[in-house]
């Protein structure tokens, strides 16, 4: 994944908060605009060092006021969607953006190009979805299958709006035909000192 003809894009990440696989891949992909800004719905600073610290440019959505950290996250489920078509992208005339759920979903300018490095669709809400459920205290069930219908049909809606997908895997790259109707190109993911390595064809 190489850097764009000078301009600075918008890099975005569903959240950043503990520093796992995703978060070391989009630190890589980060490495390739090392001045460019991060958006994302939650920062831990001190979590995540020294991945994304400072001076490091953030910016979060109103949900960071909230002060919600790893453990208590999955109460906002129903608030990401839109919180993430918040985030102030519109700046940016490229927006890269790296996915396990939400930052897909968000929202550049008209005319500007969305690079979405998909890690897989949000798991939750279509192949793991009856895990989910079962895992939910019997009362919550019916609330949170409707908001598992809700973020379904947002999701296939931020789908749309982006340019091109980059899958992080064969099976990713199938799960993004078969639930986006979109096709995408492979790319190995790696972690902050190792390049990202694409899928040679055949």
């Amino acid at each position: 994944m190489a850097p764009t003809d000078g301009a600075q894009p918008g890099l975005v990440h569903d959240y950043l908060l503990v520093p796992r696989g995703a978060e070391r891949t989009f630190a890589a992909i980060a490495d390739c605009w090392p001045d460019a800004p991060l958006y994302t719905l939650l920062y831990d600073e001190e979590a995540v060092a020294p991945l994304f610290a400072a001076p490091r440019q953030v910016t979060t959505s109103y949900l960071q006021r909230l002060g919600t950290r790893q453990r208590g996250f999955r109460y906002l489920l129903p608030f990401f969607p839109g919180a993430v078509e918040r985030l102030p992208v519109g700046e940016h005339d490229v927006v890269v953006s790296s996915s396990s759920a939400w930052a897909h979903g968000v929202r550049p300018r008209p005319g500007a190009v969305h690079v979405c490095y998909c890690h897989s669709p949000f798991r939750y809400a279509w192949f793991e979805r009856e895990r989910a459920l079962a895992e939910c205290a019997r009362p919550a069930r019916p609330l949170l299958k409707l908001t598992l219908d809700r973020i379904r049909a947002w999701d296939l809606r931020a789908s749309e709006r982006v340019t091109h997908y980059v899958a992080n895997s064969i099976g990713t790259q199938e799960r993004i035909a078969e639930l986006y109707g979109r096709e995408s190109t492979v790319i190995h993911p790696a972690g902050r000192g190792r390049p990202l390595r694409r899928r040679d064809a055949g």
